[in-house]
């Protein structure tokens, strides 16, 4: 029994001594790490709406209305 509170008295003191700047950059480690991870599962998809950007940025001007013609005045 007193393994168990020890171990709890040595919990509660490590996170009392954890300043802000600890915390904070541990959650900017875990920040950073999952958005890695979320641009490693979304690659595929990524990619292919980079390649429909760049095709759609090249059929644009084939596609596009004529322009009028100019109406030169006298």
């Amino acid at each position: 029994m007193s393994d168990t509170k020890e171990v709890g008295d040595t919990a509660t003191t490590a996170v009392a001594g954890a300043s802000w700047s600890q915390t904070r950059a541990i959650f900017m480690l875990l920040a950073v790490a999952a958005t890695m991870w979320i641009l490693y599962a979304l690659r595929g998809v990524i990619l292919l709406v980079v390649l429909a950007i760049f095709f759609a940025y090249l059929l644009a001007p084939l596609v596009a209305p004529p322009h009028p013609p100019a109406v030169s005045s006298p």
